[in-house]
């Protein structure tokens, strides 16, 4: 037993890899300088730094309502690897209240069952569907669509 507990207290000395860590580079790609201010989450609660974190409900609802836009069918485009890649960051990122990986086009911003989307699609049809799959979610919800349409009007981008 004292040997996991060496394990453990040895992988929590070492932090966290070096793509969490925020360390920039000189040969880094673009936005290393932002990333390494923010780290690899953005806060979609709408707060600045120091505000409260997210209740363990809200932060079940957006990750559910986070599930049900990414892994759809037609909205699945938007998500950085698909539906696939939605998942995956799903499993993995669930457990950092407050926060949505980088890259999705829609933010989900949850407080007390009020669920505010933000971000961009490209069609008019997208953003319905987005706000159609956030009505989904059973219990009575206050669902606000600020999302905006490209002015192109290209539908998802490939």
């Amino acid at each position: 037993m004292s040997v996991v507990v060496a394990c453990v207290v040895v992988l929590l000395a070492a932090g966290t890899p070096r793509a969490q860590s925020g360390i920039a580079h000189d040969h880094a790609a673009p936005g290393a300088a932002e990333l390494s201010q923010r780290g690899v989450f953005e806060r979609v609660d709408g707060a600045g730094p120091g505000s409260e974190t997210p209740s363990a409900a809200d932060n079940r609802l957006r990750w559910l309502i986070f599930h049900l836009i990414y892994t759809d069918e037609q909205l699945s485009c938007y998500a950085p690897g698909g539906a696939m890649g939605a998942r995956f960051d799903l499993f993995q990122f669930e457990g950092f209240p407050g926060t949505q990986p980088q890259g999705y086009a829609v933010h989900i911003v949850v407080k007390d069952r009020r669920v505010v989307l933000m971000g961009v699609v490209g069609t008019e049809g997208d953003r319905q569907l987005a706000e159609a799959r956030v009505r989904e979610v059973p219990g009575d919800l206050l669902v606000e669509n600020l999302i905006a349409v490209e002015p192109d009007g290209q539908g998802c981008r490939q």
